[in-house]
């Protein structure tokens, strides 16, 4: 399951809403709890697609200075999240060739915009050198206090 707080989640949404009609992206910080993962901030990236209605590809410069930052904080990387401007919030093709495995990876469906849908997944089935196929897993976001 994925835990997050209702600020958390709304930042993300506005920022997606922000980004329409193009795909946002944006990173996900927070830390293991226990089976699950708590997802206590969201961090915008740029996308710098040369089709960002349809694809994204977050900025590497940005990348580079989050990974390398000076933090105090206790979050590292849980995750990456980023918009389907006329699509569900469903793995499309290119979102499985991302390869991300990390615990967190949502997905926000702005088909409509009124009424944002945001799903949780995880990418699972590699493990060492395997070749299995990576498929998405639907993991549950639960809203907790701020």
């Amino acid at each position: 399951m994925i835990l997050t707080t209702p600020t958390v989640l709304a930042q993300v949404i506005a920022h997606c809403q922000q980004e329409w009609p193009q795909e946002a992206c944006g990173l996900l910080l927070g830390s293991p709890n226990g089976g699950d993962v708590q997802v206590s901030a969201a961090e915008p990236l740029r996308n710098l697609s040369r089709d960002p209605r349809l694809h994204f590809l977050a900025d590497p410069e940005a990348w580079i200075a989050f990974l390398y930052a000076d933090r105090t904080e206790a979050r590292s990387l849980v995750g990456l999240y980023h918009s389907h401007p006329t699509e569900p919030a469903v793995p499309s093709a290119s979102d499985a060739d991302s390869l991300w495995t990390f615990p967190a990876y949502w997905i926000v469906s702005l088909r409509n915009r009124d009424t944002p849908e945001v799903k949780g997944y995880r990418l699972e089935g590699a493990s060492g050198q395997q070749k299995s196929p990576l498929v998405f897993r639907e993991h549950s976001i639960r809203l907790i206090a701020d």
